[in-house]
């Protein structure tokens, strides 16, 4: 399990993530970008192929994979101006591919400095530094998983041929967005990440939550969901219920659907 760190010089806490001005209503809403490369001056410099993203939720939020480690945070659109601020990322070191944690501090360096947007087609670039720099991406394609856009509650867990039920009162949920990423709750601490799958095989990486102290007995069920989700090998969905199964399908999470 990862955890969220905040990063250098930016103040953030349960109290300052948060929406970034309600509904937002600009046409970076709702969508989701792969970096392409980092424009400096007049040169061009590729990112590393397919390892860096990033998500603008309608309700002010913003995430992603800063190439290794997943970060969330808040924007702020006027016109074509964009702040993005509050910034906290998941503690992942990756030695693989090569570079890619110094691509990801230059990409999160230049996240806090960005001024403004432009969108051309499926292109995307996010100006700084009096527009002498960007960051440039193209749009990512959706997911077709049957698992996009459904949220789920936690109904039970099976170990073996035992049964166990959420903590009461806890609100345990998994939510899947059309973009490849995942979120949700343990009971007490928020977790996100990606999830992609092929037939039935299901992965879920990326994963990061925050960090809240629990009581013993939700601590164990987030330890318990948590492991579920990270050494998950199939799912299924049976009767409007969905089954992520794992170490050999001997181990599942069990869920049913959420009342929005």
């Amino acid at each position: 399990m990862l955890l969220l760190m905040v990063l250098p010089l930016v103040a953030f806490s349960c109290h300052t993530l948060i929406p970034g001005g309600g509904n937002n209503e600009s046409e970076l809403a709702g969508t989701t970008w792969t970096l392409e490369n980092f424009r400096e001056l007049d040169a061009l410099f590729l990112a590393i192929f397919d390892t860096t993203t990033i998500t603008f939720e309608a309700d002010g939020t913003v995430h992603g994979v800063a190439g290794c480690n997943n970060y969330l945070g808040t924007y702020g659109v006027d016109g074509s101006s964009i702040t993005i601020f509050g910034l906290a990322i998941t503690e992942k070191a990756c030695a693989e591919p090569d570079g890619i944690m110094e691509q990801e501090q230059q990409y999160v360096d230049a996240l806090l400095k960005v001024d403004n947007f432009q969108i051309f087609g499926d292109r995307l670039s996010l100006n700084y530094d009096d527009d002498v720099r960007s960051l440039d991406f193209r749009e990512t394609q959706q997911s077709t998983s049957e698992l996009a856009s459904t949220s789920w509650n936690l109904d039970s867990f099976r170990e073996l041929d035992m049964m166990l039920l959420p903590v009461e009162n806890t609100d345990a949920h998994l939510v899947f967005a059309d973009d490849g990423t995942m979120s949700g709750s343990t009971g007490c601490n928020l977790f996100f990440g990606e999830f992609s799958t092929t037939g039935n095989r299901v992965t879920f990486s990326h994963i990061g939550t925050t960090k809240i102290a629990c009581q013993e007995d939700v601590s164990q069920q987030e330890q318990r969901f948590l492991d579920g989700l990270e050494n998950a090998e199939t799912f299924m969905m049976d009767n409007d219920r969905l089954h992520i199964q794992y170490n050999g399908g001997d181990y599942e999470i069990n869920f049913v659907p959420m009342e929005l």
